[in-house]
């Protein structure tokens, strides 16, 4: 009978979420037509407070009972009876994740004797969830004052979802009993030591309260004046709001702890990186809305039209930079539409305005890394290239690059060498203008997917690159093709940054690397690879030790040709210097001794070096972008001119990538200067492979920047894609 009626409280249950989730267009709850079961054991304490070794260190009293109390963000509280002579019990619960299980033993008069839990557990419809390790019994810890707050809230879920009692208990503030400075009738943390014995205080996390006990702990990290160049210190907007970061009743181990835990060693929760504490950036107008979360907040509010100082002092990018409050799964801050950046400033002040696609959830991350200047707004901005310092284009341009939109982009004449609305011609294979296609690509792409057309968005089902189509459409095995590129498994809807840099399990420390390992051998045996694209491959040893070999030797040889008309290129402010030795900052542009060259392309040159050194990760958010801003860099400061020739090898009848762009004085440059370690790593390659004797003209290797030998052939086919042999007329439009 009383599954019988459980099963139908269950039914209503489920039709009275899917009525709900019919009309909000939103859910995190499981509605299936079966509820699951969950099974575990009891082991007793033999001390009340540490584990026991057996059952048989604690006997239960007589008249005493046990039960567990099963709750979850999306689920309703389920109970069920404990047999106190096996210590096993199983109860009925409906699906859902994240869920806590809560065994307390009762005595006769319904006395909380003992208690244990066990968290993040998984129910499955229709299947059992048995535990894998015991529940620890230990003594119930009684505080007289939280005595009716325990009562009354046993029921009540937090801001996170959760059953607050059950999170409260596994807290510092449930288990610690020292004496507390007394504060609204209480002298105990707790219910009652947070909140008052009469709810005096329902905010203790922004009233202030929380210092009482932590201010001197965490003094550095929160409390105490940051300093410039040594650390940021955290500050949640309001400067005081605990719970912002935390969760409120559990602070170290509660929903979203293993999130926090990442964030807080990720680049964006590091108090030591240098974006937080370099200078107080919140006191800089602009600055502060990508260097503080305060600043941010107001940016996003303002759709970019106030980016005023707001003076919070220096911190990191705290959890409400990106959530409006800590239940974080559904609290993500929202842009509805594509980021239009503004180049040279921002709102009112910007010299020119791009505009990037709508990606979703992955819109938030595009504003701080779109770059701050292009080879626009660098040509409005300066009316004297003779004299003019270099415009910067900024750091973690990863948005800029994955989409195209960065940099200087190059035409054909040197006259009209700047930037203008429409994208490259060779972009992705197609002409767009912004972020839709212009001219539809001649055929489909492979693996099922639609043919391209006019009018087409850049990203999504009809992409006409690979990772463009990520996080978009929610691609499934169903929807694709099996093999290769396009046969992309559940990336979800939230756009690229989130499917890559995020991944399934919301991997918070934003490595993509991270990410990409809890998409491997997903929904199909044998898949490896990031989102079962790249079959059978690990990505970080490729990206690490394959493709960042051949990034790194690209980018050398740009710098180098850069300094060979003139322009010396420094990781330290302002980034480029008219001599070598570094002494003399470059503000002559014109003066760059490019062949037919102008000052705006010179500079647009640099531009694009210090976007690509900035942005870390270049070759393999978009390689395709990549290689050609190096590809039409280098050739414009060896020729004064572009001819978009690295995709059709035969226009302007050059049929070899060295009349297009000479490998030899650099290649040369190379080997007359490598001795010692790196002259023998030459020499072994040389006698294994032999030196290059292609129709190239080349004969020469180099050695790769990370310490792994290049060819100059190989280093010619990776900038021009080069697969399997070059033909007249054919178009490289696998990115």
């Amino acid at each position: 009978m009383k599954t019988c009626t459980f099963k139908m409280q269950y039914l209503l249950f489920a039709l009275l979420m899917f009525a709900l989730t019919a009309c909000s267009g939103n859910s995190n709850s499981t509605t299936s037509s079966s509820p699951g079961a969950v099974s575990a054991k009891l082991v007793w304490s033999a001390d009340g407070k540490s584990a026991g070794k057996t059952a048989a260190l604690y006997t239960p009293p007589v008249g005493a009972t046990a039960r567990f109390v099963i709750t979850g963000p999306t689920i309703p509280t389920a109970k069920g009876a404990i047999n106190l002579g096996t210590n096993t019990g199983t109860v009925d619960v409906y699906p859902g994740n994240d869920l806590i299980v809560n065994a307390q033993l009762l005595d006769a008069s319904g006395n909380l004797l003992k208690e244990g839990f066990a968290t993040g557990v998984t129910v499955v419809s229709g299947q059992t969830t048995t535990l894998a390790s015991p529940i620890q019994m230990v003594d119930a810890i009684i505080k007289t004052a939280d005595a009716s707050c325990l009562v009354c809230h046993g029921s009540s879920k937090d801001i996170t979802g959760q059953n607050l009692v059950a999170s409260y208990k596994q807290s510092g503030h449930y288990t610690n009993e020292f004496a507390m400075f007394p504060l609204n009738g209480s002298t105990q943390p707790g219910c009652a030591g947070c909140h008052g014995t009469q709810h005096q205080d329902i905010t203790p996390a922004a009233s202030g309260r929380c210092y009482t006990c932590h201010s001197a702990a965490l003094s550095l990290r929160h409390g105490a004046p940051a300093v410039a160049g040594v650390n940021a210190r955290y500050l949640s907007l309001g400067n005081n709001n605990c719970s912002a970061c935390h969760e409120p009743h559990n602070p170290l181990y509660g929903v979203g702890s293993q999130e926090r835990a990442d964030w807080a060693a990720s680049g964006h929760g590091d108090i030591n990186a240098q974006p937080w504490m370099e200078q107080d950036f919140s006191a800089a107008a602009t600055c502060n809305a990508c260097h503080t979360p305060t600043g941010f907040v107001q940016a996003l509010n303002s759709t970019w039209a106030n980016t005023a100082a707001v003076n919070t002092g220096m911190q990191p990018l705290t959890c409400d930079a990106c959530h409006s409050n800590n239940n974080f799964p559904n609290s993500v801050r929202q842009m509805t539409t594509g980021y239009a950046a503004g180049m040279g400033g921002f709102g009112a002040s910007a010299k020119t305005t791009l505009q990037y696609p709508n990606v979703g959830e992955s819109n938030l991350c595009i504003p701080c890394h779109a770059s701050r200047e292009n080879g626009k707004s660098m040509r409005i901005g300066v009316s004297n290239f003779a004299n003019s310092s270099f415009k910067n284009p900024h750091y973690l341009g990863a948005a800029a690059v994955f989409y195209g939109l960065g940099g200087f982009q190059y035409y054909s004449t040197a006259t009209n060498s700047q930037y203008f609305a429409q994208a490259y011609t060779s972009k992705y294979g197609v002409v767009v203008d912004g972020t839709i296609i212009k001219t539809a690509a001649a055929s489909s792409y492979p693996g099922g997917v639609p043919a391209i057309a006019v009018g087409d968005a850049l990203v999504g089902r009809k992409a006409p690159w690979n990772h463009g189509r990520l996080g978009m459409d929610n691609f499934t095995t169903a929807a694709l093709s099996s093999g290769n590129a396009t046969n992309i498994r559940g990336s979800g809807n939230k756009g690229q940054c989130v499917a890559c840099h995020l991944g399934p399990t919301n991997v918070h420390s934003f490595g993509a690397f991270d990410a990409a390992k809890a998409t491997w051998n997903n929904n199909t045996s044998g898949i490896k690879g990031c989102y079962g694209c790249h079959n059978s491959e690990d990505m970080e040893e490729v990206a690490d030790n394959s493709e960042l070999i051949l990034y790194s030797r690209l980018m050398d040889f740009f710098k180098w040709q850069l300094g060979k008309v003139g322009a010396y290129y420094s990781d330290n402010y302002p980034y480029f210097y008219a001599d070598a030795a570094g002494t003399t900052q470059l503000k002559n542009w014109t003066a760059v001794t490019v062949p037919g060259g102008t000052g705006a392309a010179n500079m647009g040159t640099a531009m694009n070096y210090k976007l690509l050194a900035a942005e870390k990760g270049a070759h393999v958010h978009n390689r395709t972008f990549m290689k050609q801003l190096i590809f039409d860099s280098i050739q414009y400061l060896q020729n004064g001119s572009n001819s978009f020739s690295n995709r059709n090898l035969s226009n302007s009848g050059k049929a070899t990538v060295n009349s297009l762009i000479s490998f030899t004085n650099y290649s040369s440059d190379l080997a007359a200067n490598i001795n010692g370690a790196n002259r023998t790593i030459v020499n072994t390659v040389e006698s294994a492979v032999g030196p290059s004797t292609s129709s190239f003209g080349d004969a020469s290797i180099g050695v790769g920047v990370v310490g792994q030998p290049v060819s100059v052939s190989q280093l010619k086919r990776y900038i021009t894609r080069y697969n399997s042999g070059f033909a007249a007329g054919t178009q490289y439009t696998r990115p």
